[in-house]
């Protein structure tokens, strides 16, 4: 039997991890936790939490390592821990995968395999230039998706709105803090022999292809070695 998949998926802003990352978890059948949707979701509540949140998100100053770590914790607990996970944006920092390590093995689940969508800061900037979000349900659009130009939500008819931190002075903080802390977190999942580097620059299905492939290879490396015997 194989074992649960643990998925961490990461990239620039604007290189498709909601698109990829719906598409992996419905391959897969995982569980698909989005980090940035749990913080925008603490930033509604009327708590000095929520206020700390909310002006970091203005700011485009990155959530505390403490603040995203028991977000997601809570909202894996919630979940069937059997199906594995499919985590967007998270990790994002060397704090953040130490307690990622520690979360699953409480939860017996073996380790994370890391994919990084990589591209070009112009094709991401272009990219997040274009898209808007919806209000309800945070289901991001682009111009080709239904309801974009209408700006109402497809799936619940929700207004479509640009994200605050989608402005560009927002968005150029946030590349450039991006690309400073996620070194030393790719280097150590390199060390690990658990980063995959995934070409995010052409279309959806070519990408999405792309992720398969590299995901059935892992998988069968890291089959137990009884299964691996019985092929």
């Amino acid at each position: 039997m194989l074992l649960p998949l643990i998925i961490t998926l990461i990239g620039p802003p604007g290189s498709g991890k909601g698109t990829q990352g719906r598409v992996i978890a419905q391959k897969y059948n995982l569980n698909y936790i989005v980090a940035g949707n749990i913080v925008r979701r603490l930033a509604t509540l009327k708590t000095p939490l929520g206020e700390q949140v909310r002006t970091n998100l203005t700011k485009g100053i990155p959530q505390s390592d403490k603040i995203i770590i028991e977000a997601v914790k809570e909202e894996m607990s919630k979940m069937d821990i059997n199906k594995g996970f499919l985590l967007d944006s998270f990790p994002l920092s060397l704090v953040q995968a130490e307690a990622l390590n520690v979360i699953l093995k409480n939860y017996n689940l073996p380790d994370n395999v890391v994919i990084y969508l990589d591209i070009r800061a112009d094709t991401g900037a272009n990219r997040i230039s274009q898209r808007l979000i919806c209000s309800k349900c945070s289901t991001v659009f682009f111009p080709a998706d239904p309801g974009y130009k209408t700006k109402k939500c497809s799936k619940c008819g929700g207004d479509l709105i640009t994200r605050s931190d989608d402005k560009p002075e927002v968005v150029r903080t946030r590349i450039t803090e991006y690309k400073s802390r996620m070194l030393d977190l790719k280097n150590y999942y390199v060390q690990r022999k658990r980063l995959i580097i995934i070409n995010g620059e052409p279309s959806v299905e070519e990408i999405s292809k792309d992720i398969f492939n590299h995901i059935d290879e892992f998988r069968e490396k890291t089959k137990p070695p009884d299964e691996k015997r019985g092929k």
